[in-house]
């Protein structure tokens, strides 16, 4: 992920934590990666350009309940959403590792 500060620094700069107290629900975020650019296809068909997806947050707690079904699999993510994490969502289930399908 790519923060953009208001004002540059000199200072060593450790790695950010953005959470929630960061940036709330509802917030419109870009994310980018050279994922699955098909979902639907069995086998994975990684990007050869950089790609990007407009993608909401949601709140971690909203995360750690959410359950899919994906091509017959169900899956959780209950107790895996830690309080350092940001999730996010679309409505076309796309995301930075699959389905993220506009060039930048």
């Amino acid at each position: 992920m790519l923060l953009f500060l208001k004002t540059p620094t000199t200072e060593e700069v450790n790695y950010a934590v953005v959470t929630n107290s960061v940036i709330s629900s509802g917030v419109d975020v870009s994310v980018i990666g050279w994922g699955d650019i098909d979902p639907d296809q069995e086998e994975s068909e990684l990007a050869d350009k950089l790609q990007h997806v407009e993608v909401t947050t949601i709140s971690n707690e909203a995360c750690d309940a959410s359950e899919s079904t994906e091509s017959g699999w169900e899956d959780s993510y209950k107790d895996q959403i830690s309080e350092n994490m940001l999730c996010a969502e679309h409505q076309e289930m796309k995301d930075a590792c699959q389905g993220d399908r506009e060039d930048l």
